[in-house]
Parts: structure tokens; sequence; C-alpha cells
């Protein structure tokens, strides 16, 4: 959750947080991705429900701040061409987990209306994903899946192939969509600055 916080407000400021802080977070993260991997392999007990993937699985999906989660918002329930034609463009990008598109082109740099949806998401969908793994929903992690891999198929990948992992990805796409929108509703009845 620390982890989550810091890089997104780093990103708040226009650097990327994810790349800045791995020196801090991976480490930790690997060694406990590395033990769930030979424990899988021996076909043991998985020992860890944090680790590498579970990050990129729950955390970061679409992009930092599940911003995956913003665009649905916005094609839902935003009046504004501007913000419209950003998700246009940002989606194909946020399908592959890349939202560059978006945190700077609607900005969500240094904007602090869309900075507490922002650094909410993660930590909601972070605490979401792992109640679903305590109470057997959701599998722990084996694989550690290249970050561009599209929703639901990367928790599944992740997952060595548990069905409840891709749903509780989802979900958790859905869940920062429904933590956007009440800002992207408010932001309708902003000004957009010529």
């Amino acid at each position: 959750m620390i982890i989550n916080l810091m890089t997104t407000i780093l990103w708040l400021f226009g650097i990327h947080g994810n790349q800045a802080l791995t020196a801090i977070y991976a480490p930790p993260l690997l060694a406990a991705f590395a033990e769930n991997e030979a424990a899988y392999a021996a076909g043991l007990a998985i020992p860890n429900i944090i680790n590498t993937p579970f990050r990129s699985a729950f955390s970061i999906i679409t992009g930092s701040g599940l911003t995956g989660g913003l665009l649905i918002a916005i094609m839902l329930f935003s009046k504004r061409d501007d913000y419209k034609a950003i998700a246009k463009l940002a989606l194909p990008c946020a399908i592959f987990n890349i939202n560059e598109p978006v945190i700077f082109g609607l900005p969500i740099v240094l904007n602090p209306f869309l900075a507490i949806p922002f650094m909410l998401a993660p930590f909601v969908t972070s605490a979401f994903a792992y109640f679903m793994t305590t109470i057997g929903f959701c599998g722990r992690l084996v694989v550690n899946t290249p970050w561009t891999t599209p929703a639901g198929l990367m928790a599944f990948l992740a997952s060595g192939g548990s069905v409840g992992v891709a749903i509780t990805q989802i979900l958790c796409i859905v869940t920062a969509a429904l933590i956007y929108a009440p800002f992207v509703i408010l932001a309708n009845h902003q000004k957009v600055e010529e």
C-alpha cells in the first residue's frame, strides 16, 4: 500500500513512480515471487499473496492509478469533449497497461482534482484482491507475466490458470471505474480553459 501511494504521488509530479522506486520495492517482491514459483514447481502450498505479479495484476493494471477505470468512467459519464478525445486515444494503450497518454493528456499530472481517485484506486483494488485471495476465490500468483499483458489474460496466466484471479482482476478495473466516476461527473461542471 505504501509503495502504491509513493508511486502515484511521484506520477502526480510527472515522475514515472514505478521506475523511480523499482530499486526499493522490487527486491522483496521478487523474493516473495521466487518462493511462490519454487513452491508451485514442487507442488507445495503457495506461501505469499503479495509479490511482483500481484502488484502488476491488481495495483497497476491498465497503468498506474488503474487509469483504465478512469477511461471507462469517461466513456460512460463524461460530457467533456476534451476528456472523451483523450480517452479514445488512450484506450488502446491502456489495454496493454500503458497510461502515459491519459496521465499527460488529461492531465493527471499536477491535477489535484484527479489526484484523489488516482491515489485511491490502487489502494482499494490491492486490498480487494488481497481479501479475495485470503477467502480462496483468487489463487496466489506464481508466474511473472510481462507487464504489457492485457487484463484478464495477465491474471489467468500469472495464477497458473485460475479463473477466479481473472475475474478478480476485471472486478478491480470495474472498482476503479466506480472510484473515478464521481470525479468524472464533477469534472463535467468544470470550465475548459482555452
